[in-house]
């Protein structure tokens, strides 16, 4: 088992706090405190020759999870969303690329950035609203996507 490399960025920064920048196209979508979904799975096919015993595994096509991102809500940050929707349900939710960056909050610097293809929003809401309630609100957003890149492999792709 390798031993962790204490020089990367992202072990340096685990003690720190941290936020999420979300870009869709030219679209700013604000800073989120969580995001979720970041995952991808392979189905798996088994191939036999002829009529031999032996299988041989293949992987099939990749399947992406939405993306759910959340944070309390917002008036600056929800107005950028709004804008958004209202772009996409305008221009007839063409799909863009989008990202999200992982951002140290002390120094500003990104840490890591996931770049999202052919991103679209699928779902938005906010908690319901109550006067006797104490708790901030919540306002999500979810996404899909045809694919994710690291930061480290976009520049290959």
């Amino acid at each position: 088992m390798a031993k962790p490399n204490n020089k990367s960025p992202l072990v340096l920064a685990q003690g720190t706090a941290q936020r999420f920048v979300v870009r869709a196209g030219s679209h700013e979508l604000g800073d989120w405190a969580a995001v979720s979904g970041l995952e991808v799975k392979w189905g798996i096919a088994d191939h036999r020759v002829g009529d031999s015993d032996q299988y041989f595994k293949f992987a099939m096509v990749q399947k992406y999870e939405p993306i759910k991102l959340r944070r309390a809500l917002d008036p600056e940050g929800s107005k950028l969303v709004q804008q958004w929707l209202d772009d996409v349900q305008r221009l007839g939710a063409l799909p863009e690329d989008g990202a999200v960056d992982i951002v140290d909050s002390a120094t500003g610097q990104v840490l890591l950035t996931w770049t999202l293809k052919a991103m679209f929003p699928i779902r938005w809401k906010v908690t319901d609203f109550e006067a006797s309630n104490a708790k901030p609100y919540v306002e999500t957003l979810e996404v899909v996507h045809s694919g994710l890149l690291t930061g480290a492999y976009r520049a290959q792709a």
